[in-house]
């Protein structure tokens, strides 16, 4: 017995068809309609809107965080590692990382990476970092 159903504005033959379309398996209808106690479109859109968890600053959904960091060509190690370290969204699915964007330093003069200016500066990497991160001006930062 095939019955017609509606979701989210499409018209489906039967409930395997719209099942398939919108990959939500058959028991999980059945348990969310018993569950909840709603109709068969109700739980469609349930299972739908529950299967889509990972949003993108552009508002775009995806299934999962991989299919997203996929997407903008990011490994999801790349994602997770920024995100950890309290990047904004729309930088952490950025393939380009900070590290390419270069450094500037106090005079205005621009180095291919902080390393290369910490070498100019004749400091290491680290003290530069180090002194940053108890929040010095740059000035302070690059000198000895």
């Amino acid at each position: 017995m095939s019955i017609e159903i509606t979701v989210n504005g499409r018209i489906f033959d039967s409930l395997n068809d719209a099942a398939r379309t919108l990959h939500v398996s058959l028991s999980s209808l059945r348990r969310y309609r018993q569950t909840y106690g709603v109709s068969n479109e109700d739980a469609f859109q349930l299972l739908v809107a529950r299967s889509h968890r990972a949003k993108d600053h552009l508002g775009q959904t995806f299934r999962t965080f991989t299919e997203m960091c996929k997407a903008h060509g990011v490994t999801y190690g790349q994602f997770v590692y920024r995100m950890n370290k309290g990047w904004p969204v729309a930088e952490c699915l950025d393939p380009c990382s900070r590290r390419d964007q270069g450094a500037v330093d106090h005079l205005g003069n621009k180095f291919k990476s902080i390393s290369e200016m910490c070498r100019h500066y004749g400091i290491y990497k680290n003290t530069f970092v180090r002194r940053l991160q108890r929040g010095l001006p740059l000035k302070v930062c690059l000198g000895r």
